[in-house]
């Protein structure tokens, strides 16, 4: 294919096409999910001694 008949967006180097059909939850979802807990976790920990 020549680069005449590229699309504009896939020259762009932040583009991510969609290649998830299964119907799955995206990684990036669960990920950012798990990491959202785990920020809540950390906040709600107690502290016996000052900080």
């Amino acid at each position: 294919m020549a680069k005449h008949h590229l699309d504009p967006q896939y020259l762009d180097p932040n583009y991510e096409p969609v290649v998830n059909r299964s119907g799955n939850t995206p990684f990036g979802d669960i990920l950012a999910a798990r990491m959202q807990r785990r920020t809540i976790m950390k906040g709600s920990v107690a502290r016996p001694w000052p900080a």
